[in-house]
């Protein structure tokens, strides 16, 4: 006998789900001619569960429907979010504030910090998985619907009172089980007499009023579908931060880091982003308005790099954080000035004494004298610039 209740209503059917990553989820039969919203309690043999109906209707008289663990809010969509100087429990805390969810008192250690966190737009859950994968945790909502976060510490759990073996499949990792199972969570080990210790990955309680049985599957064993949903689920969650997202420069620091305004709404205007220029040693100064590609190294929301610049100008460049100016083929250059003097008379009377001075640019004046028989004087300007132009392949050096 199960004796099984939804706010006091009598449930006829119920189908609990805790996996050890995520949301627990219960689909309910309910002896109820009135439609369930809302928070909710459901209780199995005394044991209760706190969540919020997600979705269900009235059928043949009696409600049907999924309740979600905590207050429904995983599933929400949340908005784009730049954060920096923070801490991985800092960006917790404001996705679950904006998602109406509670952090439960028993999490881990969420101190590291997140300098530059990206959150871009998509369900809270995601938001939460990200956190969780950060800081190499798992996460889950508790019976309590708190969300947890922390390090599976796999203690022994053995069961207070008798439990027996219904079914048994070990080359699925699946046990049914009866009796007092409802103490069963996963990221536990669960050790039963004259068995072999399993790691708990998923617990689903399967109870009527008349019957209550427990499948336990090890973890890792979520059978083909669990699978095959848990990789489509997790590629779909890593897509955004593997991807591309044009941008554009709103103004760049002196160290050269990037303001950018991305063009998917979905992506945060962010600040403080470094560049990748793809060229040891290289760094530039680009005007407002170009155009550049922002992504997230190796997909993590808290490494966003600017890269792939598309055709536009830069300001300026340096190689190896030189000052030093580079010309190019058919730039013109400054070599100086030459300027003529004569002395008549030296070094003695009968001799000129014509010096040439040339000065190189920024350099000191060096002289040379050229004594001329008889008078000698300039025909045209004393002093002459001098200037040129590259005509052959430079070697840009640091």
């Amino acid at each position: 006998m199960a004796e099984i209740t939804l706010d006091g209503a009598r449930v006829t059917l119920c189908a609990l789900t805790i996996p050890r990553v995520g949301a627990w989820v219960a689909d309910l039969d309910v002896d109820s001619a009135e439609a369930i919203t809302g928070r909710v309690s459901l209780v199995i043999d005394g044991a209760t569960w706190s969540g919020t109906v997600a979705r269900g209707g009235l059928v043949a008289g009696s409600w049907r429907g999924r309740i979600v663990g905590g207050a429904g809010g995983l599933a929400g969509t949340l908005g784009a979010v730049a954060q920096r100087g923070s801490t991985l429990g800092t960006v917790l805390a404001d996705a679950l504030l904006s998602a109406g969810e509670t952090l439960s008192g028993d999490a881990h250690d969420l101190g590291a910090l997140a300098n530059l966190w990206h959150r871009i737009a998509a369900p809270a859950s995601t938001a939460v998985a990200d956190v969780a994968r950060a800081a190499g945790y798992s996460w889950r909502t508790l019976a309590d619907g708190s969300v947890w976060l922390g390090a599976d510490a796999w203690a022994t759990y053995t069961p207070a009172g008798a439990v027996d073996v219904i079914d048994e499949q070990p080359e699925a990792g699946r046990l049914v089980l009866a009796g007092d199972t409802l103490g069963i969570v996963p990221g536990v080990t669960l050790a039963l007499t004259g068995r072999d210790a399993v790691r708990v990955g998923q617990v689903e309680h399967r109870a009527t009023p008349s019957d209550l049985r427990t499948v336990v599957l090890a973890d890792g064993a979520t059978g083909l579908g669990g699978v095959v949903d848990a990789v489509i689920r997790r590629a779909l969650r890593r897509v955004d931060y593997l991807a591309h997202y044009p941008a554009r420069v709103v103004s760049q620091s002196a160290a050269g880091l990037l303001d950018l305004v991305p063009d998917d709404v979905r992506v945060p205007p962010c600040s403080g982003v470094p560049i990748r220029y793809g060229v040891p040693g290289v760094t530039a100064v680009v005007p407002v308005g170009e155009r550049v590609t922002l992504t997230y190294e190796g997909g993590d929301p808290s490494k966003p790099v600017a890269t792939l610049w598309t055709a536009g100008t830069m300001t300026s460049a340096a190689v190896n954080g030189s000052t030093r100016q580079a010309a190019r083929t058919d730039d013109t250059t400054a070599d100086g000035t030459l300027a003529f003097s004569f002395s008549s008379g030296t070094p003695s009377p009968g001799l000129t004494t014509m010096t040439i001075t040339y000065t190189p640019p920024g350099g000191a004046p060096q002289a040379v004298g050229i004594v001329l028989t008889g008078a000698a004087s300039l025909v045209g300007p004393s002093t002459l610039t001098l200037s040129g132009k590259i005509t052959g392949t430079s070697v840009l050096r640091a």
